[in-house]
């Protein structure tokens, strides 16, 4: 769920590029095959601090109208800006 935070919030309402926490080279597969030697805390402190890190994008947001793209992350352009400011 961390990825899922970051790489939403993080795109759309701060026009980062898209990263990853777990998953080496944005390749998703291997980060949900390898779970043997995950740790369920590490897991579960990575997605704290990305929730409070999307509090933060969405307090600083001028409204909750606020548009972003997500694309953006991706590399593509953006019509909208990409970045809450």
């Amino acid at each position: 769920m961390a990825e899922v935070e970051r790489n939403w919030f993080r795109p759309v309402l701060d026009g980062e590029a898209m990263a990853s926490i777990f998953a080496p080279g944005l390749q998703w597969e291997p980060s949900f095959a390898e779970i043997a030697d995950a740790d369920p805390d590490e897991a579960l402190a990575a997605w704290e601090a990305e929730c409070a890190h999307a509090r933060e994008l969405v307090a600083a947001a001028p409204s909750l109208d606020t548009a972003g793209d997500r694309d953006v992350g991706l590399g593509r352009a953006s019509a909208t800006g990409g970045r809450a400011s």
